[in-house]
């Protein structure tokens, strides 16, 4: 990735982070009902799987609490790193998949 692109990514990342602390403090206040906060749990692990995502954190955690750091790190030690899936050709792929059931 270029600069622009990197700088892009690791803003990106800096707002999904603060969406899942406000969560999480949502949660901890008794704001959020039922298992709203299970579900973004199980997608925090599913982020924390890509290794820009897991770079991301590193770089950033320093600037949230200490309850927030805790849960993203207990959830970042038991998920492991895989290799990202080449999005651009998923993307090709269900495009290509949507047009041909268009035209049958």
């Amino acid at each position: 990735m270029d600069q622009v692109q990197v700088s892009r990514y690791f803003w990106t990342y800096v707002s999904v982070f603060y969406t899942w602390n406000d969560m999480f403090y949502q949660q901890r206040d008794g704001l959020l009902e039922g298992d709203r906060f299970a579900r973004t749990a199980r997608m925090i692990e599913v982020h924390l799987q890509q290794p820009g995502t897991r770079l991301m954190w590193k770089q950033i955690r320093f600037s949230f609490g200490t309850e927030f750091q805790s849960l993203m790190d207990e959830i970042m030690n038991r998920t492991r790193v895989t290799v990202p899936p080449d999005i651009n050709a998923l993307w090709k792929a269900g495009i290509e998949a949507e047009l041909s059931q268009a035209s049958a």
